[in-house]
């Protein structure tokens, strides 16, 4: 067995870096910015620094050696905003925002890219995508999907 978190937690995003894993966010007993890391070799959870916005059903994407949170809901609004997490500096940086709000979407990286996929935007679903250029902190359209899509899983290969 694993060492449980410190806080139970819900529609959180997980990302692993430096061979750490990252449960980011979610729900429990309410909407949460809160962060913890795993060591898996002490077995033990942290916590470190807390994302500027709550945040659920958001997407996460790890480039450059930084991890990166984008979207979601708040608990009161659809999000646009997009984090940056430095784990040597152990600080969040707010990044320049999406075009449109969503929660609900996928989320990947391909050559450096972190591509935003779908979700909702608070009031209709999406087949949009957008793709970061964390060099430039800019968001550039890409073709979209040809359906909507919402609460879906995504990767890249």
């Amino acid at each position: 067995p694993v060492a449980p978190m410190n806080k139970t937690r819900s529609c959180f995003a997980a990302a692993v870096l430096d061979g750490m894993i990252y449960a980011i966010g979610g729900y429990g007993p309410a909407h949460m910015n809160s962060v913890e890391r795993y060591d898996p070799n002490k077995d033990s959870w942290e916590a470190v620094a807390p994302m500027a916005d709550k945040r659920i059903n958001f997407g996460v994407g790890v480039i450059l050696g930084f991890i990166f949170v984008v979207g979601g809901h708040n608990g009161v609004s659809h999000l646009s905003s997009i984090e940056r997490y430095d784990p040597h500096q152990n600080q969040w940086t707010v990044c320049h925002p999406m075009k449109e709000p969503r929660t609900g979407v996928g989320a990947a990286i391909i050559d450096a890219y972190l591509y935003v996929v779908g979700g909702h935007s608070g009031s209709s679903y999406l087949n949009t995508v957008q793709k970061y250029d964390p060099i430039s902190d800019n968001w550039l359209d890409t073709a979209g999907m040809m359906y909507c899509r919402c609460n879906f899983g995504l990767t890249a290969l």
